[in-house]
């Protein structure tokens, strides 16, 4: 690889030592020096000199809380855009009649509150479609709701047990409804039954790095890699197929403490079997609670909508506690899902419990997602050294709020949602990570995850698509942050969060050469429209990986 010259530009570098300049040159895909038009000036003659016509050049953008093996799911049937049960038989029908040589039906997308208050059941599928099995996840991927054929192919009958962190719904008689309710219920019969094979799952893990490229993002953190058929994607990609780095978390479900320490050398196996130049697997993904649509979120106190209700752990909690030791000892970082605040009590209390019997060392425990979380707890977040992990596309009053969080939370818990500023005003290490393919509340653009609307939603607190000025449609204002704090969260602070800002993150000499070009400049123009900038070209160890010198 020989050397490129980007000059004629404004770069916001993501480095506080050098926030700003004019040219960036690079050799085999390492930023070699940063500066003004000397550095064109004294260009080799082999240099690749690239004019960037005075357009805003940032660090590549990086997802540190995504799932790019469970593309192969949206790929599939996709009821993301359906709102009522008749619309989701009505495709169930006819992806079925087009798709006829598909053992099983297989896709995502339904949501908790187009069912009337009820879970879904299998009869409804049976309706459109009643001899395959059909299996298809909710939007939030917590949840799966299947037909009768998906029962009787799996051998599931009436006696299956609930898993630990679980639940495997029932009706008034004891029968399966066809609702499995979070992760550990839904291995129960996707271990049985899976119409996807590793093949498949490469075909959407590459998908999900070709629409990560077109909105400028060049690495990403795969936040749980669900099946084996998923590790199975991952290691039949070539290191030719990568166009962006990846991290990846190796799940560990809710066990008894005796197996915790066999789930934590498959971890050290998977290291040693998937890594390579462009992957690194450091880290250890928890579940501790689920989501307050499905009234799963671990909170403090109960939900409106189901007095004596206030969520139950998907972990024991001496074998959460122990799993969070036994992970720390060994070197891992943990990777926690936690939204309910009484969930990140329990969370940082394991953390806690971690470093007093392991010693204190820069672990970098990450909390994830953090819809309520209590005021006390965002110092301790601080003092243990814990990565805060948001996704800033859910920072919105959208139907999600009105028609769930009102119900489900009431208005003083739906009104303090999802911190930000506090979290940076406290010194918490805070990224961003958008939980793609899991459904983003409001979808504004083709390519559901691009960072910039992010970056928007966090600097105004409402969905691109509506009036940031009027309260209705504003989350939290309080915790609005500026937009150098959100680029942060999408570079330096993601590389961070991922042990890697000494190789990206920032535009500095020695790190890699990851860098995007915009169309127009975000700090120049009004925040609102900040989400319809567009992604000119996209730079990953130097080459252009989407775009490129003829888009500018």
């Amino acid at each position: 690889m020989g050397e490129l010259l980007l000059h004629n530009a404004k770069v916001y570098t993501s480095d506080p030592q050098n926030p700003r300049c004019e040219a960036i040159a690079v050799k085999d895909g390492v930023i070699t020096a940063i500066g003004g038009e000397e550095l064109r000036l004294n260009a080799g003659p082999d240099a690749e000199v690239m004019d960037a016509k005075g357009r805003l050049v940032l660090p590549g953008f990086i997802d540190s809380h995504c799932h790019p093996s469970l593309t192969v799911y949206r790929a599939a049937l996709d009821l993301s855009s359906c709102g009522t049960i008749v619309e989701y038989q009505s495709a169930i029908r006819r992806y079925a009649r087009e798709h006829p040589e598909l053992p099983v039906i297989k896709g995502a997308g339904w949501f908790y509150t187009d069912f009337g208050g009820e879970a879904p059941h299998r009869s409804l599928i049976d309706a459109a479609v009643h001899d395959r099995p059909v299996m298809i996840y909710s939007g939030d991927f917590h949840s799966l709701w299947v037909n009768s054929k998906a029962l009787e192919a799996a051998g599931l009958d009436d006696s299956v047990e609930n898993p630990e962190g679980g639940v495997i719904a029932r009706d008034e008689n004891g029968r399966l409804t066809g609702y499995f309710n979070e992760t550990p219920a839904v291995k129960v019969i996707e271990n049985r039954l899976s119409a996807f094979g590793p093949e498949d799952y490469k075909e959407g893990i590459k998908k999900f790095f070709r629409d990560a490229n077109s909105v400028g993002i060049t690495a990403v953190h795969d936040a749980g890699v669900l099946f084996e058929e998923g590790w199975g994607g991952y290691g039949l990609m070539r290191e030719d197929e990568y166009s962006l780095g990846v991290f990846l978390s190796n799940v560990i479900e809710p066990r008894a403490a005796d197996a915790l320490r066999e789930a934590v050398a498959l971890t050290v196996k998977r290291k040693a079997a998937f890594e390579n130049a462009f992957v690194r697997l450091n880290t250890v993904k928890l579940f501790m609670d689920g989501v307050p649509e499905a009234n799963t979120a671990v909170l403090e106190e109960d939900y409106l909508n189901e007095p004596g209700n206030a969520g139950k752990p998907q972990w024991n909690l001496d074998a959460f506690d122990e799993a969070c030791r036994l992970a720390d000892a060994a070197g891992w970082q943990l990777h926690v899902h936690c939204i309910g605040d009484r969930a990140l009590r329990y969370t940082l209390d394991a953390f806690q419990k971690a470093e007093k019997a392991n010693g204190k060392r820069d672990s970098r425990h990450i909390a994830a997602h953090l819809q309520l979380v209590n005021e006390s707890d965002i110092p301790r977040m601080r003092e243990l050294g814990v990565t805060a992990m948001p996704t800033a596309f859910w920072f919105e009053k959208s139907a999600m709020y009105y028609e769930v969080e009102l119900n489900n939370l009431g208005k003083e818990r739906a009104d303090r949602e999802y911190p930000m500023k506090s979290l940076f005003d406290a010194g918490v290490l805070t990224a961003c990570g958008s939980d793609s393919p899991v459904s983003i509340t409001t979808p504004v653009l083709d390519v559901d995850f691009a960072p910039l609307q992010a970056i928007q939603q966090g600097v105004l607190r409402a969905n691109p698509l509506s009036d940031p000025h009027d309260m209705k449609n504003v989350s939290n204002p309080g915790e609005r942050v500026n937009l150098e704090r959100m680029i942060a969260a999408y570079t330096i602070n993601g590389a961070r969060a991922n042990f890697a800002e000494d190789r990206m993150g920032s535009i500095t000499p020695g790190k890699e050469a990851n860098f995007i070009i915009l169309d127009q400049n975000i700090f120049e123009i009004p925040p609102a429209l900040i989400y319809k900038t567009r992604v000119l070209a996209t730079y990953f160890r130097g080459k252009p990986v989407w775009g490129g010198a003829g888009t500018l």
